[in-house]
């Protein structure tokens, strides 16, 4: 995830608390609400060990407060935000494009994501691998 330090910050949203994640190329993690704090802090830091607490930049404090009225039911789109998927595949980086494209309210399959990206169902295990990273 880029060559440089990451922070992040956990927020409380009205579904639960969050976490972000950012280096100096972007946002390079987003944790789904958790029921506490520490429960989202563990979560993040177990897929990016090392990271530090810190103060976000105003782009990721903006996400945050997106995130929030997000959380509060307001209609968001987030395809805009400054992402760093450098570390990432380009397979992965692919799908990540193809699923920011779903608008908000809607929902998609991983079958159908695979039908976007021209390529067979055989790939919607990897999309839900994608997914899952």
């Amino acid at each position: 995830m880029g060559q440089t330090a990451h922070r992040y910050r956990i927020f409380e949203t009205a579904d639960g608390f969050c976490g972000i994640a950012w280096n100096d190329l972007g946002i390079t993690r987003f944790h789904l609400p958790a029921t506490t704090a520490t429960a989202a802090e563990r979560a993040l830091l177990r897929r990016l060990p090392g990271a530090q607490p810190g103060a976000p930049p105003p782009e990721v404090d903006e996400t945050i407060a997106a995130a929030m009225r997000y959380f509060e039911g307001e209609r968001i789109d987030f395809s805009d935000v400054t992402l760093d998927l450098d570390d990432q595949s380009a397979f992965f980086q692919k799908v990540y494009a193809a699923i920011r494209q779903v608008a908000w309210g809607h929902t998609t399959t991983y079958g159908t994501v695979a039908k976007e990206l021209g390529t067979g169902p055989e790939i919607a295990r990897d999309i839900g691998q994608a997914m899952a990273k």
